[in-house]
């Protein structure tokens, strides 16, 4: 059986669900709470990465919230992010996953995984996700402050730095108004207008 054979064996025997493939349940405008604990148990079992990236994205719904956590943050540690942009992209849609399934205690995991520079532009997303915990804003600033500097990561960083308004970020931010790319240029001069 393949990969893709299995995903949809499991959903119509365990979920009563009928796909052609992972990306039907991707792009469903209907809620499928059902299908939920079997994704969870496939992302393990099935190697290629199209397919299980396709799972993580089918877990990119509330429904998903406080079950898929555990298993997400495992599965993205097992994996190298320089090793291939395959790879690097399915670690990126996990963080993208956390942007709607994070909770409290998500926190310190996700703060490890944006400070280890080695996880590439796969920390974008968890550092967007970051953002939906204000009451953690104390906590994760000096972390944020700090990734201002690492290209990678920037914008996202301006992005959670201002829905915080991290009063402390100020003169960093100010100092990317000189930086060499318009663009980041642009982006910290929005990010220092939230602060008003």
């Amino acid at each position: 059986m393949t990969d893709s054979e299995i995903v949809n064996s499991k959903l119509l025997q365990d979920a009563n669900i009928i796909v052609n493939n992972i990306y039907d349940l991707v792009n469903t405008k209907e809620a499928y709470p059902e299908a939920i604990h079997v994704l969870i148990g496939l992302i393990e079992e099935i190697n290629d990465f199209n397919i299980k990236q396709g799972i993580v994205r089918a877990l990119t719904v509330k429904e998903a919230k406080g079950k898929a956590n555990y298993t997400l943050l495992k599965e993205y540690n097992k994996y190298n992010k320089s090793f291939s942009p395959q790879i690097e992209s399915y670690c990126w849609a996990i963080g993208n996953a956390f942007t709607v399934i994070i909770q409290n205690n998500d926190f310190e995991d996700i703060l490890e995984i944006i400070q280890d520079k080695q996880n590439g532009i796969s920390r974008q997303m968890f550092i967007m996700a970051l953002a939906k915990l204000p009451k953690r804003k104390m906590e994760a600033e000096d972390s944020l402050i700090d990734l201002l500097d690492d290209e990678a990561v920037i914008l996202q960083t301006l992005y959670t730095l201002s829905r915080y308004k991290a009063q402390k970020a100020i003169p960093k931010i100010e100092m990317l108004l000189k930086n060499s790319n318009p663009f980041i240029q642009k982006v910290a001069q929005k990010s220092l207008a939230k602060f008003k």
